[in-house]
């Protein structure tokens, strides 16, 4: 199985479209590079469509949550064939969305910002976790806002994503979607319960990145994302937001003093 060396890798960056001219199912790409013969079969028989012989195989002991060569799993196997009929069919013969791959791939980051909201949600149906994250420790709801998935913002927060989660640097949502000039999402987020005072561990917060912003003139008046930075802070200050407010210095600063 030498010829699957780094394929799994290379299998991802193609499905995550980071490598668009690449195809993934090249030669050197084959299911059973990854996979011991039974769980080919398996796997042949879901793709084709194969409910019975499926079950069979299922219910003579073979699993869909098992790890193949560089730890594949069978479902990121069909996940990366785009069939979404025989995903469907793996996760109601147990396949678990929340089975991550050998390096802790979790699938609902790896489809979240991607473009295909149906596959997303057959995830969430069958219970992936929406609070999932990625290898970077973003939560999943950050890839959708960075790839501006509006719909998968939205399917995330319907299955329970929680937009207070916070990634390694302690950004929320919000924050995260402030940092990328989105203040679109911001207001959204914001009012779906994403905490407006959220602070970074620099001392950061979304009131600063407005004020800082528009008083150094970082943005252009023409473009939506200016309208938008005023509707947001005009909706800080009804929340009890003081502008100007604190720098993040200033913050750190009192944040030393209140340690000593």
């Amino acid at each position: 199985m030498g010829m699957a060396k780094n394929g799994f890798q290379l299998l991802i960056i193609v499905f995550l479209g980071l490598c668009g001219a690449c195809k993934p199912w090249g030669t050197n790409m084959q299911i059973r590079d990854y996979f011991e013969p039974e769980y080919v079969q398996l796997i042949r028989a879901i793709e084709g469509n194969n409910e019975g012989k499926a079950r069979q195989l299922v219910a003579d002991g073979l699993t869909l949550n098992v790890h193949g060569n560089e730890g594949i799993t069978p479902l990121f196997w069909l996940i990366m064939g785009k069939n979404n009929a025989a995903v469907k069919m793996a996760l109601e013969l147990g396949a678990d969305p929340d089975f991550r791959a050998g390096n802790g791939r979790h699938l609902v980051p790896t489809l979240a910002g991607g473009n295909d909201d149906e596959l997303l949600e057959l995830l969430l149906k069958a219970g992936g976790d929406p609070n999932a994250t990625d290898l970077d420790g973003k939560p999943s709801i950050f890839r959708a806002i960075g790839h501006d998935r509006w719909a998968q913002i939205k399917l995330l927060l319907k299955y329970g994503a929680d937009p207070n989660l916070t990634d390694r640097s302690n950004k929320n949502s919000a924050h995260y979607a402030a940092i990328l000039n989105k203040f679109d999402m911001v207001a959204y987020l914001i009012e779906q319960g994403a905490d407006h005072r959220n602070r970074n561990a620099a001392g950061g917060d979304i009131a600063w990145l407005i004020h800082d912003r528009l008083t150094d003139e970082l943005m252009n008046p023409e473009y939506p994302a200016y309208e938008w930075a005023l509707k947001v802070k005009k909706m800080l200050i009804g929340r009890g937001v003081e502008f100007p407010p604190p720098s993040p210095k200033t913050v750190r600063e009192r944040w030393a003093l209140e340690n000593e």
